[in-house]
């Protein structure tokens, strides 16, 4: 019999401290797992973005050009772009190389044609919606320009500095919009400064 007290006992004890514990209603614990899965699912994400060896990219482009001729400001021609990028260091760190081909535009007489091929490191900062790409480095630039009296051909070394982003479409492939400034480091005034605006389509290896 007082085995019998010490149980009953226990057993109320033990239910006393059950009723003075909360408990989650069902929204409660509806709420609580959506959070759980929710960030389960964030981090599959971040750790689910493969790291590639190297993209190629093929984009079209716009380029306008400062030219120095009588009744000529600058040229706006449209073009092509082919371009070859590798990780270094890490996956936010790439090597990138571009060639760009224009087609020749002509303004008040004046015909130019521009070839461009630079190469730059870039560094990747993903966002919550894209990627950000910031890059700098160097740039050769041929350029012809020739009007009905004279032809001038010019080779324009300079340092460009470009800004995209970039927006992945499936696992291999990509989407992205980059603005440069190309600054030339000769005097000569003519292709010395453009703006190009260059749409790319990137496939990932």
């Amino acid at each position: 019999m007082k085995y019998l007290s010490l149980i009953l006992i226990e057993l109320l004890v033990s239910v006393c401290f059950a009723a003075d514990k909360p408990y989650e209603s069902y929204d409660e614990i509806v709420d609580r797992l959506s959070k759980y899965r929710n960030k389960q699912a964030v981090q599959q994400m971040s750790t689910s973005v493969p790291k590639e060896k190297f993209h190629v990219s093929f984009g079209l482009s716009n380029s306008s050009t400062r030219v120095s001729q009588e009744g000529v400001g600058s040229l706006s021609q449209n073009g092509f772009a082919l371009g070859l990028a590798q990780p270094i260091i890490s996956q936010q760190l790439f090597f990138e190389a571009f060639g760009k081909f224009f087609q020749s535009s002509t303004e008040n007489s004046i015909r130019a044609e521009l070839q461009q091929y630079e190469v730059r490191l870039t560094h990747k900062e993903r966002l919550d919606f894209a990627v950000l790409n910031l890059g700098v480095g160097a740039s050769a630039r041929f350029l012809s320009v020739s009007s009905p009296n004279i032809s001038n051909e010019y080779k324009i070394p300079g340092l460009v500095v470009t800004v995209g982003l970039e927006r992945r479409l499936a696992q291999s492939l990509s989407v992205a919009f980059d603005t440069a400034l190309h600054r030339g480091l000769r005097e000569n005034p003519n292709g010395k400064n453009s703006t190009e605006f260059v749409l790319r389509l990137n496939y990932h290896l």
